[in-house]
């Protein structure tokens, strides 16, 4: 879908990382599925990927 939108070659790599860490971090830190996530834990995964990978 994301490639549909016209964006860069960069832009959907980047994306892929994020969801592909996203994905890695439900499993290993949550051991949960996406739908099960609540809002809360999507901003935890945040807080954690800006110290993580020093990211704004």
């Amino acid at each position: 879908m994301i490639s549909l939108r016209g964006l860069t070659h960069h832009t959907v790599t980047s994306y892929s990382t994020y969801i592909s860490a996203y994905l890695d971090y439900l499993s290993v830190f949550l051991c949960k599925d996406p739908q099960d996530v609540s809002w809360q834990e999507l901003r935890d995964f945040i807080r954690w990927l800006q110290k993580a990978r020093s990211r704004s």
